[in-house]
């Protein structure tokens, strides 16, 4: 009776372990993910390449490691940062759609809540407001002609402020130094 009973559990868990194996083949045949278990060595034994090695028939766009540029990485700005705001700002460095170029004569005052943008064209004045508790600051400049420029803050320490904006989906990036 003992040997019935042993042989009756080995059947069982033979059967629940060939079933198990099935729905893992049928839940892949549907068209999911299928990772292949590797060994200690580095390899599998399906003959795939490791994960670090390329494998000459693939046809697929290599992975790229490109550093990000200083304007594509994230700059926390604090309340603390925009007290470097408080001074006037000389554009030294401008690039169009990635494209640089020969900047324009232009100074950015701030003075308190109150920013003078000077250009060759005039004298555009008005309030400034930061929104800074997201992780893409944007520098408001409302002028008193009634409109509104948006810039990103990419940079603002003592140093160095730079500003990305967009016109007519043109990526826009103004450096600025301290006048003073």
């Amino acid at each position: 009776m003992k040997i019935k009973s042993q042989f009756w559990m080995i059947l069982i868990l033979l059967v629940f372990g060939l079933t198990a194996c099935q729905a893992d083949q049928e839940e892949a045949a549907e068209g999911g993910t299928v990772f292949l278990p590797q060994s200690s060595s580095g390899s599998n034994e399906q003959g795939y390449p490791a994960q670090d090695q390329t494998d000459p028939e693939d046809e697929g766009y290599p992975v790229q490691n490109d550093q990000l540029s200083e304007a594509e990485s994230a700059y926390p700005v604090s309340s603390t940062d925009l007290q470097f705001l408080n001074r006037s700002w000389f554009l030294y460095a401008y690039q169009e759609g990635g494209v640089t170029m020969e900047p324009d004569t232009k100074t950015i005052k701030f003075s308190g809540n109150t920013f003078e943008i000077t250009t060759e064209e005039g004298i555009v004045a008005g309030k400034w407001s930061a929104r800074i508790d997201s992780p893409d600051p944007i520098l408001v400049l409302d002028t008193n002609s009634g409109g509104t420029l948006f810039y990103e803050i990419i940079t603002l320490n003592g140093t160095t402020l730079i500003l990305q904006t967009a016109q007519d989906q043109i990526q826009i990036l103004e450096e600025y130094v301290p006048v003073d």
